[in-house]
């Protein structure tokens, strides 16, 4: 029971300061807000110095350069001395320091004034210290945390760009170096939801695959979260974690069908392209439907003209060490093909070198890789070495591309493909068309049909709708559009 009289009063001023300490302890911001209640209760200037001696925080104001040093020097002397606090003199100033605990790389509170020695602040002094020092091993167990989350998502985005560019061997030790084993068959999932909320899909879906899931913030669209998730065996309709997300959480997720670690880049444009057929579709998740691809149409048939095409390239020695080689190369093509002017983020390079690099390849096979027609041709042998199956027979295989396109399963996917577009309402298939023969360029598309540019959009959104593939956003289905139109047109 407090006692009545001035030691009641005194009493009941020391459990409000103690009380107005814990409530600035306890703020986001409580180091610096403790900082300031020492200043302000003492009177003085006081400044917390991290363990490097740097200043961390100061109230009213750093102290000037001269006395800052002279007691950087003081606090190094007491440290190293074992002593846990010090009063020394800073030219006319008096300054008392107080280390936060008993390591030498503890970080020091500093306070430049008389009333830090007065013995009736004491017991105010000892409370703000403890607390400081429980504050600071908060923020700087967070910022290790923080550090430690930014380092896993990196290496996370590093293995899946590793996978991204055909490193497998790569990509499997660094996952081995964070203790994860990658499985050999995956399914690729693309999640697509307001930046406010990927985060939390993120931690939903790390929990509910206990950590097997390969989770990767997209370095290219901020609104998309990229899953690997261990193949189940089961390669139906059904995403394979859908039920983790409803429509209430207001996303779309598109998934691929059950992949090898070597098809991941092949699976990835399954799931982006079932993205879009999950955002414009009237259910929020879609798996990708193959027969609308032409690179598994043709399968392995293929793979001799896909292998002649890029000979050049896998072929390629540099000239000097600093120059690069085949495998960067390869790299820059397929994320060029794949991202066109969004490669450069995708690859951490800068522009110049993306151009510098395009340039190189273009020369090497013969292909202008800025025209609609030498990307498709490229884009696809590059899909048509990534097929699986049995190796096929002489006179089954298709040797040129023109006997692909001419090929009867061909012509009959080429008719399956372009079949929405020509049940789409009126315009979307001439846009289309249009859009193809001129290089997917909307502003010469719009002057073809003498329209504005905001109408193709329109007409082309509606072609997306129709063909549940991406035609806008990269990676875009532009490529197998326009072998479509093609095989459609030997067809007739």
């Amino acid at each position: 029971m407090l006692a009545v009289g001035d030691g009641g009063s005194a009493a009941r001023g020391e459990l409000e300061r103690l009380r107005l300490l814990h409530r600035d302890a306890t703020g986001r911001d409580g180091l610096e807000r403790l900082v300031r209640r020492v200043a302000r209760e003492l009177g003085a200037t006081a400044v917390l110095l991290d363990p490097r001696r740097r200043v961390l925080h100061a109230f009213p104001e750093e102290p000037p350069g001269p006395v800052l040093r002279s007691i950087t020097a003081g606090v190094e002397r007491m440290l190293t001395g074992g002593a846990r606090s010090l009063a020394i003199d800073a030219g006319s100033e008096r300054v008392w320091a107080f280390a936060l605990g008993p390591e030498p790389a503890s970080p020091v509170l500093v306070v430049v004034g008389e009333q830090a020695g007065s013995a009736a602040h004491g017991p105010f002094l000892d409370d703000a210290l403890r607390l400081l020092r429980l504050c600071w091993e908060n923020w700087a167990g967070r910022r290790r945390a923080g550090r430690l989350d930014r380092a896993d998502r990196a290496v996370r985005e590093a293995v899946l760009h590793m996978l991204m560019v055909g490193q497998q061997q790569a990509a499997h030790q660094t996952a081995s170096a964070l203790g994860h084993a990658l499985p050999e068959s995956v399914r690729v999932a693309v999640v697509e939801a307001a930046s406010g909320i990927r985060e939390v899909l993120a931690a939903r879906l790390a929990e509910a695959t206990r950590g097997r899931a390969w989770i990767v913030r997209c370095p290219v669209y901020s609104g998309h979260l990229i899953a690997l998730v261990p193949a189940d065996g089961r390669d139906d309709e059904r995403v394979p974690f859908g039920e983790l997300f409803s429509p209430s959480d207001r996303i779309s997720v598109g998934a691929s069908r059950t992949a090898h670690l070597h098809q991941v880049p092949a699976a990835y444009r399954q799931a982006f392209h079932a993205l879009a057929r999950a955002r414009t579709g009237p259910r929020w998740q879609a798996t990708f439907r193959p027969d609308t691809d032409l690179a598994a149409v043709v399968g392995c048939r293929g793979r001799r003209w896909a292998e002649g095409v890029l000979a050049p390239l896998t072929g390629h020695r540099p000239r000097r060490p600093q120059d690069p080689t085949a495998e960067e190369l390869r790299a820059t093509l397929r994320s060029w093909l794949a991202f066109h002017r969004h490669a450069a983020r995708q690859l951490k390079i800068h522009r110049n070198t993306l151009a510098a690099r395009i340039d190189k390849i273009e020369g090497l096979l013969g292909q202008d890789l800025h025209g609609l027609a030498g990307r498709a041709g490229t884009d696809l042998a590059l899909r048509l070495l990534d097929a699986v199956g049995e190796e096929p027979a002489d006179d089954d295989r298709w040797d040129d591309l023109g006997a692909i396109l001419a090929a009867s399963a061909v012509r009959a996917w080429a008719n399956r493909f372009l079949r929405p577009l020509v049940q789409a309402p009126s315009g979307v298939l001439d846009t289309a068309r249009v859009w193809i023969e001129n290089g997917t360029h909307l502003e010469s598309t719009a002057a073809v049909l003498g329209i504005s540019v905001p109408a193709v959009r329109k007409r082309l959104h509606r072609a997306e709708e129709a063909l549940e593939r991406s035609l806008l956003r990269s990676p875009s289905a532009c490529y197998d559009l326009h072998f479509a139109f093609r095989a459609d047109a030997q067809r007739s």
